[in-house]
């Protein structure tokens, strides 16, 4: 990835771990540590190496330890969007057949929409971070309580935010995972 867009960056990584928590129950205990410090990484809260020994801790063999160990290396590899979609919609494919790896294509293209922003019109507006919204949005975030996020619209809305689009993302279904 590019080093100067880690807005980007950060997109990318957490668009892969949002898909690989997909997975969570079938991830063994070294691919789950490999997602989270590539989470932690794009929360500036770990550093590469500590992505590198996630890597290395991931055992060869199967699409779900390679997905892992390959997110925990796309800092070096120049991976972006585009590199890590790919292996997912592989992964996606060896998860079901047919109208399955279908249905996970598109709760990864959800995910991806979720996270990148797109194709959203709304701009956050900075009225709207007030003394009440702020919290909840952080302990929505922390505890990735996604449920919850109606409650953050709401709390949105009463701030002054008219953007029917954004209340609707907020209100809707989701998915909805870190980076949103």
């Amino acid at each position: 990835m590019a080093t100067n867009d880690w807005p980007a960056e950060r997109r990318a990584y957490l668009y892969g771990v949002a898909c690989l928590r997909r997975y969570w129950d079938e991830l063994s205990a070294t691919e789950r540590a490999a997602v989270e410090a590539v989470e932690r990484f794009a929360e500036l809260e770990a550093t590469k190496g500590d992505l590198w020994t996630a890597r290395r801790a991931v055992p060869d063999g199967g699409r779900l330890a390679e997905a892992a160990r390959h997110l925990t290396y796309t800092y070096r590899t120049g991976s972006n969007y585009s590199d890590i979609r790919r292996q997912l919609v592989e992964l996606a494919r060896d998860r079901s057949d047919g109208p399955g790896a279908a249905a996970e294509q598109s709760a990864h293209d959800k995910l991806l929409t979720d996270i990148s922003g797109r194709p959203m019109s709304w701009v956050f507006d900075p009225r709207w971070r007030t003394p009440t919204v702020e919290p909840i949005a952080a302990s929505i975030y922390a505890a990735r309580a996604f449920d919850q996020i109606p409650i953050l619209a709401d709390a949105v809305e009463d701030a002054g935010c008219d953007a029917a689009d954004l209340l609707a993302h907020l209100r809707g279904t989701g998915p909805h995972a870190r980076g949103c």
